[in-house]
């Protein structure tokens, strides 16, 4: 039986809409990621809690992650047609993540025009660089997780039409546990091991951002998805205190930094409460058109902070306005940041998405993914 009933398509179609309250999450990890990469000490509070959950809120790209895996199988698995189409897919997902990426990338170069013909250059470019350790974290660092998106993007659409939509969810689930667990488990083992050299390292690249690694948080959302999609409407209701408590529970493991290896299963359990939580308060704060706005830049906030960080402190330091490791400097890279990107959501990710996938793929299609 095929794991999505037409029944369940109707459901879901129904209750979910966008997951607007989903969209302003990307917003909040994406911050969260800003403030791991230098901005933690300028918070008003020192709390050696609050110091220590920032240091490890890199986790949040383990959300990004976890949170595409369960946001392609609501779009995807729930459609009637048999198979999803490789050609269209493949575009609409270039045509979603590359512009901003490349223009980010090319920035990254802050005007040495030499950088382009380099090797590192290439594999960025390609965004094959996850695959090659030690050319990993070059010129534009955040671009590792997006050459991880790009290999499940990859893999996504024959896990689909042959897995996902031929094997009972049941049977599915466990044969991505069984992946899930292994991957989870090599890389635990390897990070124990004479084998990994700390950072920097080709072992830390390998171990860190090997996509072969970190596709086991997709396919933890890809599970996720696959059962949401099965849940009755009757479930759909206010959760709002299941939210509040996951957010309590995830912030006090990774601030006291324990049971770290299973916070994967903490934002699992965020999305899912999150998803069912059509009729509570947080829900209805989460989808105000605002903050829908910052998720939906939330991927220029990511992929621009590097270069667009480094540009404002240069201006800074010119003006007076205080070096590159001030508070003035972080919360003036900030704003400029999320302004920027909410520009190029709307004035450069949206047209050339929609020029590429006019251009290149069936509209119809096009026009829905």
């Amino acid at each position: 039986m095929p794991v999505i009933s037409v029944l369940n398509y109707i459901l879901v179609q129904y209750h979910l809409m966008k997951l607007n309250q989903l969209t302003f999450t990307r917003f909040l990890a994406a911050l969260l990621i800003i403030m791991y990469h230098g901005g933690a000490h300028h918070i008003l509070t020192h709390s050696s809690m609050a110091q220590q959950f920032f240091k490890v809120s890199n986790l949040c790209v383990n959300y990004f992650f976890i949170l595409s895996g369960f946001v392609m199988i609501v779009a995807y698995a729930q459609r009637e047609k048999a198979k999803v189409d490789y050609r269209d897919f493949y575009i609409n997902r270039f045509a979603r993540i590359y512009p901003i990426y490349v223009i980010a990338l090319l920035l990254s170069t802050n005007g040495h025009l030499k950088g382009i013909f380099s090797f590192d250059f290439l594999l960025q470019a390609t965004l094959l660089q996850s695959w090659v350790p030690g050319h990993v974290l070059t010129f534009n660092i955040p671009g590792w997780s997006l050459s991880n998106e790009a290999f499940f993007y990859l893999s996504f659409p024959l896990l689909l039409n042959y897995l996902y939509k031929k094997v009972s969810v049941q049977t599915t689930t466990f044969i991505l546990i069984a992946a899930f667990v292994i991957l989870k488990l090599t890389s635990y083992i390897l990070y124990h091991s004479s084998f990994y050299k700390g950072f920097p390292s080709p072992s830390h690249d390998f171990v860190s951002y090997f996509p072969a690694f970190n596709i086991s948080d997709f396919l933890l959302g890809n599970i996720l998805g696959l059962w949401f999609l099965k849940i009755p409407k009757t479930y759909f209701r206010n959760y709002d205190i299941p939210v509040i408590l996951t957010v309590v529970v995830a912030f006090f493991m990774m601030g006291l930094s324990i049971g770290l290896n299973y916070i994967s299963f903490v934002f699992a359990g965020l999305i899912l409460f999150l998803s069912l939580n059509t009729k509570g308060y947080i829900t209805r704060l989460f989808s105000m058109n605002p903050l829908v706005l910052l998720g939906e830049a939330s991927f220029g906030i990511y992929i621009l902070m590097g270069p667009l960080f480094s540009l404002v402190a240069k201006v800074t330091a010119k003006l007076g306005l205080g070096n590159a490791k001030s508070a003035s400097t972080f919360y003036i890279s900030l704003v400029v940041l999320i302004a920027a990107s909410i520009i190029s959501y709307k004035l450069i990710e949206i047209p050339a998405r929609n020029f590429i996938k006019t251009k290149w793929t069936n509209k119809k299609l096009a026009a829905n993914a």
